[in-house]
């Protein structure tokens, strides 16, 4: 990984050259290579220890063709069949390939391009027409890089606000479109238009086939053959280790003679931490710990404005955390890939999220048919004169994502929007910053397990009526997952927050409440201790560490002030909600980074 960027026209719309390419190599750590052929200029970064080898770009008499992102399953990007299958019109071709990934091909002959993106558009895409010009890229930095930097979208602050990041193709620039999931854009020169097909459809319910045992048997069976696909037999990898399920599920089915490492991080007496190091130490497996205290508070001042700057302005400063584990563990000498658990959710049906993380108050309403017009309303004070523009832009947006996705109150409507929304916005971004530092897998997101969790209870689809009903499924979730961790001999005898794995895998539900009492209550006879501190400290951190730049930023010289009322800017700086001063906070230093042609002052 990292990305693309590319330009149709003149290169009199660019700023110059060098700025262009540095787009899509922030942080200074890629390769990056550059094409140019009559009115065509494109240039690609790369890391150098990926796995997947060889050129980013291939060229011949009729075709230039831009790579990014990373491709399971393959030793070097399958060139011969992506010309073949572009040539033939046989798109649907496009739907084999699993990963995070984009391409570009630019057929010299009839002065046209076309973008792709992944299945659930993980690496986006950008693009804009403007001045006789096409410009694509990866990165949303690009655009700053023009001699007219396009014109800020008051549009996606709306969204930001309301859903916690800007849905479907909305960008924080005017004119500048994100490219939807499975997506082939065309645009042609000669005839100025553009052409849009879709090479896979979007995941649909289809009814629950697979329940129970059965459905349990097959899911571990593609589990097991899915997920050793994204460790990498040569170099290292390295697995994000947690106190939960997911990251030891992905851990648990690695393959045996591969070089595996774990790390973990957070606050000191966090959850993540506590414990972790000794059940590493226990299956022999080399550990790291990226702790937050001293250094790091010293270093978070300046990590804010690296992350939405490394991101491209796609994740909030409360991610500057991530960014430091991935610069600390760089910094070490790592040249691994990077695997975590993210997601893990899609497969255990936790149907909420009780962090208020990626799922607005607002949006929660939306997905339980319930009245969210007070949610709209929160945000009156921030738009006033424009605020029946705001209400008017959710109220079409919520329509939109009904018509795409699902009918509110639907288990379909849900999974979709983790699917195709929140996962590949919130942590597409953490994609962005991974990838200038390591090869960045999710295996959860692999399109062929979400697949199989369209059709099975063991999601939020199969989980959904029976917790609205007031049932408990905190059991039956977990039974899955512990089966995996259980079938590796090496995790028989490990345990989860004190309870025993052999417990949740032998699916009995009376014996595992017996057991969880018994076995926590031995460990608190024995002086278990739960964790003391949260796995990040943000609500101390913004009124210590952070204030005096919060000060900086949020004041009555606030480029914020041209969108959202002072009453508004100032009742949030002395709010305690951390996310939405988060999001005001994140959105100044946007506007600042785009002031400033995406360089830090």
């Amino acid at each position: 990984m990292h990305g693309f960027c590319g330009i149709l026209g003149s290169e009199t719309t660019l700023l110059n050259k060098k700025s262009f390419i540095k787009s899509i190599n922030l942080a200074n750590t890629m390769q990056v290579d550059s094409v140019k052929s009559k009115n065509f200029f494109s240039a690609v970064s790369f890391l150098e220890t990926s796995p997947i080898k060889g050129a980013r770009i291939y060229c011949n008499d009729n075709l230039i063709i831009l790579f990014a992102g990373d491709l399971i399953g393959y030793k070097e990007i399958p060139w011969k069949d992506v010309e073949t299958n572009f040539l033939n019109s046989n798109i649907g071709w496009f739907s084999n390939l699993r990963g995070v990934f984009a391409f570009a091909i630019y057929d010299k002959s009839l002065n046209k391009i076309s973008l792709f993106s992944d299945q659930r558009a993980q690496l986006s895409v950008y693009y804009s027409f403007f001045n006789e010009t096409f410009v694509f890229s990866t990165d949303l930095s690009t655009f700053t890089t023009l001699i007219n930097v396009p014109d800020f979208n008051i549009k996606w602050l709306y969204e930001y606000l309301f859903f916690y990041f800007p849905v479907d193709r909305t960008t924080f620039f005017k004119g500048v479109y994100r490219l939807r999931h499975s997506k082939v854009l065309s645009f042609d020169f000669i005839s100025k238009s553009f052409n849009e097909n879709k090479y896979s459809k979007r995941l649909k319910v289809e009814g629950i086939i697979l329940k129970g045992k059965k459905a349990r048997k097959n899911f571990i069976k593609l589990f097991e053959k899915r997920v050793p696909k994204y460790f990498n037999n040569k170099g290292n990898n390295l697995v994000a280790i947690s106190a939960g399920f997911d990251s030891r599920n992905i851990l648990s089915l690695a393959p045996e003679k591969y070089n595996v490492q774990t790390y973990t991080y957070g606050v000191r007496d966090c959850p993540d931490l506590n414990g972790v190091s000794k059940l590493m130490k226990k299956l022999e497996i080399k550990h790291d710990e990226v702790i937050f205290e001293n250094e790091f508070e010293k270093l978070l001042p300046s990590l804010i404005y690296d992350v939405v700057m490394l991101s491209g302005g796609v994740q909030p400063i409360l991610r500057a955390t991530i960014l430091y584990v991935y610069k600390d563990l760089y910094n070490k000498g790592n040249d691994s890939i990077i695997l975590g658990g993210i997601s893990g959710d899609f497969y255990r049906g936790i149907l909420y999220d009780p962090s208020g993380t990626f799922i607005s108050p607002g949006v929660n309403n939306f997905f339980n048919n319930k009245d969210f017009s007070k949610d709209i309303d929160e945000f009156k004070i921030a738009f006033q004169d424009s605020y029946v523009n705001y209400k008017n832009h959710i109220h079409k947006t919520i329509l939109k994502l009904t018509n795409l996705l699902g009918e509110p109150g639907s288990a379909e409507l849900f999974m979709n929007y983790k699917s195709y929304v929140s996962i590949p916005h919130s942590f597409g971004g953490e994609v962005a910053i991974a990838s200038n530092y390591f090869t960045f897998r999710q295996p959860f997101w692999d399109i062929d397990l979400l697949k199989m969790a369209y059709k099975t209870e063991y999601s939020y689809i199969g989980l959904l009526e029976r917790y609205r009903q007031g049932n408990d499924v905190t059991y039956n979730k977990y039974v899955f997952q512990s089966k995996m961790i259980y079938n590796n001999p090496k995790f028989k005898k490990t345990e989860i927050k004190g309870v025993p794995i052999a417990l949740f895998a032998k699916d009995n539900k009376i014996l595992f409440e017996l057991g969880r009492l018994f076995f926590r209550s031995l460990a608190y006879l024995k002086g278990f201790k739960k964790a003391k501190k949260p796995l990040e400290d943000w609500e101390i951190w913004f009124d210590t560490t952070l204030k005096d730049e919060f000060d900086k930023l949020l004041n009555e010289n606030s480029l914020l002030l041209k969108y959202v009322s002072k009453e508004f800017m100032l009742s949030v700086k002395n709010t305690g909600n951390i996310h939405i001063k988060g999001k005001l906070v994140t959105t100044e230093i946007i506007l600042r980074l785009i002031k400033d042609r995406w360089n830090i002052k």
